[in-house]
């Protein structure tokens, strides 16, 4: 730690002699400005949002356009989750037979209402969802 106080100060010193404070205050004031002005422009990111369905939590593929700030508030979602009631989707049942021989069977939810229903609730971008991966059907005895 000692090491590192001397290292700071005579890093310290040699800005002092060397770069006007005056300087590193404008170059700083520069660099926050160009930083908010960016943050206005449009911009496409894909994202991995965290969406819970029926108790499932899910990672769906997106496509999203927004402007800068706008992105930052869609970013939000890839670390917390998105609550979408399964009853606010359209679903289809499919069923597949596991390895073992037993059916399980599936939500397929269509890509249409997950992509109606995200952009219902981040309403500051415009979201294109990619594959929705299907949802297991919790057996009526399970406390899952």
């Amino acid at each position: 730690m000692k090491r590192l106080h001397e290292i700071l100060s005579v890093l310290k010193g040699w800005l002092k002699r060397y770069v006007s404070p005056a300087f590193v205050v404008l170059f700083c004031a520069s660099f926050v400005l160009w930083y908010v002005l960016k943050l206005g422009d449009t911009y496409v990111a894909e994202y991995n949002l965290n969406v819970e369905v029926s108790g499932y939590e899910v990672e769906v593929p997106c496509t999203v356009t927004a402007k800068g700030t706008d992105l930052l508030e869609v970013r939000r979602y890839q670390h917390r989750s998105l609550v979408i009631p399964l009853e606010d989707l359209e679903y289809d049942i499919k069923t597949k037979i596991a390895d073992d021989g037993d059916s399980v069977q599936y939500y397929k939810i269509s890509r249409e209402s997950m992509q109606n229903e995200i952009s219902i609730r981040l309403k500051q971008a415009e979201i294109v969802v990619g594959s929705v991966p299907l949802l297991p059907i919790k057996p009526k005895n399970s406390a899952i």
